[in-house]
C-alpha cells in the first residue's frame, strides 16, 4: 500500500513540473521575440486554487491557438508553460501584450519544484508600484543554460479574455515599446488635432453638429487610448475607480454621442423618422444603461451590453446612412465611408483576437487606426455639409436677389400705374373738391340766409310785440291830446276874458264876472281832468321809455368784445320785449340768486334767453293743459360758474327727439313757422362761451333748460397764465 502511494506521488510531481504534453520552449541565442504557442490553460471558475494547489490539478488543457481567446469570462485563467535555457545570456522578459485586464500574477518554478520568482500587476494598485513601468503585464526572469523552468500565470478579467504572451529580450522589448508608443502618439496626436480643430470650428460657426462631434471625438479618443493602457499610465495612474471602468464607460458615452451626432448630421428625424424612433433611440438608451452599469460597478454586464449595442448600432448606422444618401443627401457619402472603415477595422481586430489574422502591430492597432480615419472622414463630411449649406445659401441669395429684382421691376411698374391712377384720381378729386367748395359756398349762403331768416322771423315777432307794447301807451297819449287841447283852449279863453275884464278897470264886477266865467267853463272839472290826462300821458311815456331801454339792452347782438354784465338785466330786458306775447297766457316767476357779473358777449347771451323763453311761451300757448302757463326762471352759482334755469309746465319734449333738438334745421313746428335754427344757435353760443346747456324734460309736465356759464372767460384765464 505504501508503495502505491509513493508511485502516485511521483506521478503527480512529474505532472506538476515537467509532465506536459509538449516540448518546453528553447530559449537560445537566436531567440529575439517569440510568442508562447506551447501552453496549457485551466479555468478556475470558483477561484479555489492557488499556485501550489493548481500544480496538481488535472484540468490543464493544451491550447493550440496562436493567441487564445476565452471570450467574456470572469473565471481565473491559469496558464502553464515550460522554457529551457539554451543561451549564455539568461535574462528574458515575459510580456502579456494586452492592457485590458484586472490582475496578472507571475510564478517561476525550478525543476525541483522550488518557487524561484513571483510578481503581479493589478489596476487596483497605483501604477508606480509596478516592477516594469508599462500598462502591459511585463515580468523579468532568468533561465540558466541547461535548466528547464515551469511558469504559471494567473489572469483575471471581467471583460474579453485574450492571452497574447511573448518572451523577449530586453533590447527587443525596448524597440517594441518604442514603436508602439510612437503609434499611440501618432494616433493620439491625430485625435487631439481633430478635437481642437473641430472645437475652433464650432466656436466659429456655432453649428450644433460640431458640438456633438467634438464630444464624440473626446470620448472615442479616450476609448481608443484606454485600450492601449496609456490613460492608466499617464492620466490617472492612482485612480483605481476610473482605471477599471474606462474600457466600458468611455465607449458607452462615445456610442451615445455618436448616435446623437448621426441623428443631427444625417437629419434622420426628417429622412427616416420611424427608423430613428424604433431602432436608434432604443440603442441610445442601451448605451445609457451600459454607462450606468459601469458607474455602479456592474462591469461584466456593462461590457456585454456595450459590445452588443456597438455591433448592432454600427450596422444600423451604416444602413441608415446609405438610405439617407439614396434620398439625396450627398454629404452622407463621407459618413458611409467613415463608418465602413471603422467597421472594417473592428472586423480586423476581432479576427485577430480569434486567430484568423496574425497578431501584430497593425492588427492590434487596427481599431485606433480606423477610428482616426473615421474622425478625419467625418470632419470632411461636416465641412462638406457646411460648404453645401453655403452653396445653398448662395443659391438662395441669388434667387432672392433675382426675386428682389423682379419685385423691384414689378414695383416700378406698379408705381407708374399708381402714379397714373393717382394723377387721374387727383384730377377727379380736384374736380370733386371744386364742386364741394361750390356746394359748401352755396350751403353757407343758404345757411346764412336761413340764419338771417331766423333772425328776421325773430325780429319780426319781436318788432310786432314791441310795436304793440309801444302802441298802447302812445295811443293813450294820443287819445288824451284832444281832451287836453280842449281843456287847455277853455282855460286860455278864460284867461283872455279875465285879462280883458282886468284891463277894463271894473274891479267891482270883475270877481263876479270871473267866477261866472269859471262856472261856465267848469274850471274845477277842467283842472282835475287836465291832471288826469297828464298823469296818463306820463305813465304812457314811462312805459315807452322802459320798452326802449329794454330794446337797447337786448340789441347788443353784434358786439365783438366781451363785457362784464349782469345777466339778470339781460333776462329782464328779454321779458320786457316778450311781454306782449306772454302777458295774456303765461305767468313769469323769477327766483334770482346772488349772481356776480359775468364776462360774456351780452347780446348773444340775451339771444339765448330770448330763444328759450320764446319757445317756452309758444309751447305753453299750444298746450292742452288747463292750468295757467308758468315760466319759472331761477339762477344760482358755484365757485366758477353761474347757472340759469328756465322751466315751464308745458307739454314737454318727447323722449325720442330730446337728443335732436339742438341739431341744425330740426323743428317740430309747422312748415313756415320756423327754420329749426333757434336752439342750434343757442347751443353754438353756449359752446363758444365754454358753457354747457342741459335739457330735462318729462312729457306732459314740462321742460327745463339749465344753462351754465363760466364767471370769467376761459380766454382771459389762458392769457393770464
Amino acid at each position: 500500500m505504501t508503495r502505491v502511494r509513493l508511485i502516485l506521488l511521483l506521478l503527480l510531481l512529474s505532472l506538476s513540473t515537467g509532465g506536459m504534453g509538449f516540448e518546453p520552449l528553447e530559449l537560445d541565442d537566436n531567440w529575439k521575440s517569440g510568442r508562447i504557442y506551447k501552453m496549457e490553460l485551466f479555468e478556475d471558475a470558483n477561484d479555489s486554487f492557488d499556485v501550489f494547489s493548481v500544480q496538481t490539478a488535472p484540468f490543464f488543457k493544451y491550447d493550440k491557438k496562436e493567441v487564445p481567446n476565452l471570450g467574456i469570462n470572469d473565471a481565473t485563467i491559469w496558464i502553464r508553460f515550460q522554457a529551457t535555457g539554451a543561451s549564455d545570456d539568461p535574462e528574458f522578459y515575459l510580456r502579456f501584450a494586452y492592457s485590458l485586464y484586472d490582475e496578472i500574477a507571475f510564478y517561476q518554478f525550478e525543476e525541483k519544484g522550488t518557487l524561484l520568482k513571483k510578481g503581479d500587476v493589478s489596476k487596483s494598485r497605483p501604477f508606480h508600484e509596478r516592477s516594469y513601468p508599462h500598462p502591459n503585464g511585463i515580468f523579468r526572469f532568468e533561465v540558466n543554460k541547461g535548466e528547464t523552468h515551469t511558469f504559471y500565470l494567473a489572469f483575471k478579467n471581467l471583460e474579453q479574455s485574450i492571452l497574447p504572451l511573448y518572451i523577449v529580450r530586453a533590447t527587443q522589448l525596448s524597440a517594441q515599446l518604442k514603436t508602439e508608443y510612437l503609434v499611440v502618439g501618432v494616433i493620439s496626436g491625430i485625435l487631439i488635432i481633430m478635437f481642437v480643430y473641430n472645437l475652433f470650428v464650432y466656436i466659429s460657426v456655432k453649428d450644433r453638429n460640431y458640438l456633438y462631434y467634438i464630444i464624440y471625438i473626446l470620448f472615442l479618443g479616450l476609448t481608443q487610448i484606454s485600450i492601449t493602457g496609456v490613460t492608466y499610465q499617464y492620466l490617472w495612474p492612482n485612480w483605481h475607480w476610473i482605471a477599471i471602468r474606462s474600457s466600458t464607460l468611455f465607449p458607452s458615452i462615445a456610442g451615445f454621442f455618436g448616435f446623437v451626432f448621426a441623428i443631427s448630421f444625417l437629419n434622420l428625424e426628417n429622412y427616416l423618422k420611424r427608423v430613428t424612433y424604433v431602432a436608434i433611440y432604443p440603442l441610445m438608451i442601451a448605451f445609457i444603461l451600459s454607462s450606468l452599469f459601469s458607474i455602479f460597478g456592474l462591469l461584466r454586464a456593462a461590457f456585454i451590453l456595450m459590445q452588443a449595442t456597438t455591433m448592432i448600432g454600427a450596422f444600423i448606422l451604416l444602413a441608415v446612412s446609405i438610405r439617407v444618401y439614396l434620398k439625396g443627401f450627398s454629404s452622407a457619402r463621407y459618413f458611409i465611408f467613415a463608418w465602413s472603415i471603422l467597421l472594417l477595422s473592428a472586423v480586423v481586430f476581432i479576427l485577430k483576437d480569434y486567430g484568423v489574422l496574425p497578431y501584430n502591430l497593425f492588427t492590434n492597432s487596427s481599431v485606433q487606426i480606423g477610428a482616426s480615419i473615421e474622425l478625419a472622414l467625418l470632419s470632411f463630411a461636416l465641412a462638406d455639409k457646411i460648404n453645401q449649406f453655403k452653396r445653398e445659401n448662395e443659391l438662395a441669395n441669388l434667387e432672392r436677389l433675382e426675386l428682389e429684382r423682379k419685385n423691384s421691376q414689378m414695383v416700378r411698374n406698379q408705381n407708374k400705374m399708381l402714379e397714373k391712377k393717382v394723377a387721374e384720381r387727383t384730377h377727379e378729386l380736384n374736380k370733386k373738391n371744386d364742386e364741394l367748395v361750390e356746394a359748401y359756398e352755396s350751403l353757407k349762403s343758404a345757411q346764412t340766409k336761413l340764419v338771417s331768416s331766423e333772425k328776421m322771423v325773430s325780429l319780426g315777432q319781436l318788432t310786432a310785440g314791441i310795436a304793440h307794447e309801444i302802441n298802447n301807451p302812445i295811443n293813450f297819449v294820443s287819445a288824451n291830446i284832444g281832451p287836453l287841447r280842449r281843456d287847455v283852449g277853455d282855460l286860455i279863453e278864460l284867461f283872455e276874458s279875465t285879462e280883458e275884464i282886468l284891463k277894463s278897470g271894473n274891479s267891482e264886477d270883475a270877481e263876479q264876472i270871473i267866477n261866472e266865467m269859471k262856472e261856465d267853463v267848469e274850471y274845477d272839472y277842467i283842472k282835475n281832468e287836465i291832471e288826469e290826462l297828464l298823469r296818463g300821458m306820463s305813465d304812457g311815456t314811462s312805459r315807452t321809455v322802459e320798452i326802449v331801454r329794454g330794446l337797447k339792452t337786448f340789441s347788443r347782438v353784434d358786439e365783438n368784445d366781451e363785457k362784464i354784465v349782469d345777466l339778470h338785466e339781460g333776462i329782464d330786458s328779454t321779458l320786457v320785449l316778450l311781454n306782449n306775447s306772454l302777458k295774456d297766457s303765461v305767468v313769469v316767476e323769477k327766483e334770482y340768486g346772488d349772481l356776480p357779473k359775468v364776462e360774456c358777449f351780452p347780446g348773444k347771451i340775451n339771444q339765448v334767453f330770448m330763444n328759450i323763453i320764446n319757445n317756452a311761451g309758444q309751447a305753453l300757448k299750444k298746450s292742452d293743459n288747463e292750468e295757467r302757463g308758468i315760466i319759472k326762471i331761477k339762477s344760482w352759482r358755484d365757485e366758477k360758474n353761474v347757472f340759469i334755469s328756465i322751466k315751464d309746465n308745458g307739454p314737454g319734449i318727447p323722449d325720442e327727439i330730446v337728443d335732436k333738438i339742438f341739431d341744425p334745421f330740426f323743428t317740430t313746428k309747422a312748415v313756415g313757422e320756423g327754420t329749426g335754427l333757434g336752439l342750434s344757435i343757442v347751443y353754438t353760443i353756449i359752446q363758444s362761451h365754454s358753457g354747457k346747456i342741459d335739457v330735462i324734460s318729462e312729457p306732459g309736465k314740462g321742460a327745463e333748460f339749465i344753462i351754465s356759464l363760466p364767471i370769467t372767460s376761459p380766454k382771459n384765464d389762458e392769457r393770464q397764465e
